[in-house]
């Protein structure tokens, strides 16, 4: 690790991420009195970090794509009670793609830090790993963790509500007749039900929002894709475990590939998978591939009726 990055890290030990607006941040070195920082930081409602990053926080601005992950990743989330009912609040406003981004990413991030003890930290992350080990060492994280699980427990269930409210209001009106879908080229491979191929890509919507998938796959415009330009946490192994469940119960025409198709539904939506040659080799191997495929068989009948 560089001399100069453990020197900032040490001069920066803790910091205070106000989450008022017009007030600044404040931080403390490495040999002041840590444990009174961080008591009068809860008390302010304030948010904690042990990085040198200087973030920007507030009601307003919490709820943004490009930035929720590091928010996840590197502060300890010690609002008040009232500072995280105003971001509930905020939830509503959001839509059901952005909504599923942020319940899946605070999914995958149930407490700050969680790669800095991991084999392939490197040496800054491993820096911070062993701050921490040492405020653990004598309960200096205590309230501040029992805050930070207690608020995005919290936020992770209202999350969870607004996705199950977007889910139960009815799909808008195809801008297309369900003859013209029929022809797309996602659509015309699947099975026709009752003389409309249209019909059973409505059924594969349905099960998807029964399914509890937080994605609206069959929208027409594609996902709203993060500030990295990658596609929310969890889409990708969403699409990929809708094809391969739906090739197993016989809903797309004989001979068609999961290749096949997959290039199909890309090019009927208009969306996009990185690395799409790459994933669509090791696409079994993806974690939420196979979470939302065993959601999707638990609710399932065998065959398409």
């Amino acid at each position: 690790m560089k001399y100069s990055d453990k020197t900032l890290l040490n001069k920066r030990y803790i910091s205070e991420i106000n989450v008022h607006e017009n007030e600044s941040n404040n931080f403390r070195g490495i040999m002041d009195n840590i444990r009174l920082f961080i008591e009068q930081t809860v008390r302010r409602g304030n948010c904690i970090s042990l990085n040198d990053i200087d973030y920007s926080i507030s009601e307003d601005i919490f709820w943004d794509i490009e930035f929720f992950e590091d928010y996840c990743q590197n502060l300890f989330f010690t609002f008040k009670k009232g500072f995280t009912l105003k971001l509930i609040r905020k939830i509503d406003q959001l839509n059901r793609e952005d909504i599923s981004y942020f319940f899946n990413t605070l999914s995958s991030n149930v407490t700050p830090y969680q790669n800095v003890f991991r084999s392939n930290a490197n040496s800054y992350q491993s820096f911070i790993g062993r701050k921490l080990k040492s405020l653990n060492k004598d309960g200096t994280l205590n309230e501040v963790k029992r805050l930070d699980q207690a608020n995005r427990n919290q936020l992770l269930r209202a999350l969870k509500d607004a996705l199950n409210k977007k889910q139960d209001k009815q799909p808008p009106t195809p801008e297309l007749s369900k003859e013209e879908y029929d022809h797309l080229p996602f659509t015309k491979m699947l099975r026709p039900t009752n003389n409309s191929k249209f019909g059973t890509r409505e059924i594969i919507r349905d099960y998807l929002l029964q399914a509890g998938i937080p994605f609206e796959l069959f929208s027409q415009k594609p996902v709203k894709q993060t500030g990295k330009n990658h596609n929310p946490d969890g889409f990708n192994g969403a699409v990929a475990a809708m094809i391969h469940v739906f090739i197993e119960l016989d809903y797309f025409a004989s001979g068609l590939t999961f290749m096949n198709i997959i290039d199909a539904y890309l090019e009927e939506t208009g969306n996009k998978i990185g690395k799409l040659s790459y994933f669509k080799r090791h696409f079994l191997e993806d974690n939420y591939f196979n979470q939302y495929r065993n959601q999707l068989k638990d609710i399932l009948p065998k065959r398409l009726g």
